[in-house]
């Protein structure tokens, strides 16, 4: 059996010894979300945008088209990967969340 030894807030061992009592109640606490309603608006939002881009996507010519996106076609099949496209929606929405993180503080 183990025994372990615990001093009250304030007492030390020893010098360089810590108190972790005093080092748990200064670490400031994390804001949470207050309501589990402001999670399901923001996942409600997040879900609006993506279907009004999905309703634009055709619109716009350039999506799937770029120089760089790969098309093979042969005699029995083919093969497209948009590595481009798929780069740059990457970073747009890189970006975006990145400017939602920094809004939200």
């Amino acid at each position: 059996m183990v025994r372990v030894h615990s001093l009250p807030p304030g007492e030390c061992r020893g010098e360089g010894a810590l108190d972790t009592a005093a080092l748990l109640t200064t670490i400031p606490k994390k804001k949470s979300m207050n309501h589990p309603a402001l999670a399901l608006i923001v996942i409600g939002a997040i879900l609006v945008v993506c279907g009004v881009v999905w309703m634009l996507a055709p619109s716009i010519p350039w999506l799937g088209h770029l120089p760089g996106d790969i098309r093979w076609e042969g005699a029995h099949g083919s093969f497209y990967f948009p590595i481009t496209t798929c780069l740059v929606l990457s970073l747009l929405l890189s970006a975006a969340l990145w400017l939602i993180r920094q809004l939200w503080r």
